[in-house]
């Protein structure tokens, strides 16, 4: 029996977040063997995408953290402490 399969995968999201459901992305019609082999195909790679995703992580967030810093440098202090404020909303 063929079961209607996606690969999903957000963006920002991990490897591990890989997931198999229905729905309306791309649609699939995969036999077992097939499921078998093409979740075979995501575990051999799901550490090494983990990886590059952490080293991506790590590269955004420094860039992210020279830039505010950067911004923080012409601030006056009261606007230091509103821009502080608007940082730690948006987490």
């Amino acid at each position: 029996m063929r079961v209607p399969l996606i690969v999903a995968h957000r963006i920002d999201a991990p490897a591990s977040a890989v997931q198999w459901r229905a729905g309306p992305a791309i649609k699939l019609q995969l036999d077992a063997g097939q499921q078998d082999q093409v979740k075979k195909i995501l575990d051999e790679h799901r550490a090494h995408l983990d990886q590059v995703h952490r080293e991506a992580r790590e590269k955004f967030d420094k860039e992210q953290e020279e830039l505010q810093n950067a911004v923080r440098g012409v601030l006056h202090p009261d606007q230091q402490e509103k821009f502080q404020r608007f940082l730690e909303r948006r987490r």
